[in-house]
């Protein structure tokens, strides 16, 4: 059995490599990207931000790998898309090959930096704030709880990410503009985790009043 499943991801192995070979460079490119999102799938509008290409572009690409088997589409998830773990694995190999580390940084933080604005969007919707415009992603408060419920998983993988990854002002900010949702969704257990990241992201930061917005 062993040595079927070895046999089996070598196979998996084999069939990813020729189909990235065939690919066009800016494809490929979008490929070795794929990686820096942390979360279990991903949509056309956050792959746009970190490869910072179009919609329309980030839609057609993902759709080209998927007819590669290079991703998947996720059954009833609409415009989202996974990646087996090996050929995750062999697309972070490769990024380390092909790929800058000061590319994937600013891939990262654009990623970043598009949570972070469709959150505080998507968050302004369900508090009846003025709306702040996000393309493609919701443009009423169902929307926004859908958005928030689909992207719960990533949101949480992203935060974790920019503590990680000493982005602090990112992981201040994230957990406070979930805070809302996750209460009003009721997942304490989420809540309390993003908080403790948020807290610690704003001790380090010395911001007193975001703290202080933690601890409440």
């Amino acid at each position: 059995m062993a040595a079927q499943k070895d046999d089996r991801r070598d196979v998996q192995k084999l069939n990813a490599e020729l189909a990235y070979h065939s690919l066009p460079d800016y494809v490929a490119r979008v490929f070795r990207l794929l990686p820096v999102h942390p979360g279990p799938d991903v949509n056309a509008a956050a792959v746009a931000a970190m490869a910072d290409i179009s919609f329309a572009e980030a839609r057609g690409t993902l759709q080209s790998l998927d007819r590669e088997s290079l991703v998947h589409a996720v059954h009833g998830g609409g415009d989202r898309w996974r990646m087996h773990d090996l050929v995750r694995a062999y697309a972070r190999q490769l990024s380390e090959t092909h790929t800058t580390a000061d590319e994937r940084e600013v891939a990262r933080d654009r990623l970043l930096r598009y949570y972070q604005t469709a959150t505080e969007a998507a968050d302004g919707q369900l508090q009846g704030r003025p709306p702040i415009p996000v393309p493609q992603e919701f443009d009423n408060r169902d929307e926004a709880l859908a958005w928030l419920d689909t992207e719960r998983a990533n949101l949480l993988a992203v935060t974790q990410m920019a503590a990680d990854v000493d982005q602090d002002h990112a992981a201040k900010s994230l957990p406070l503009l979930m805070a809302y949702y996750l209460n009003f969704r009721g997942f304490s257990d989420d809540l309390l985790t993003v908080m403790a990241i948020g807290l610690d992201a704003a001790q380090r930061l010395g911001d007193h009043a975001a703290e202080g917005e933690a601890l409440n």
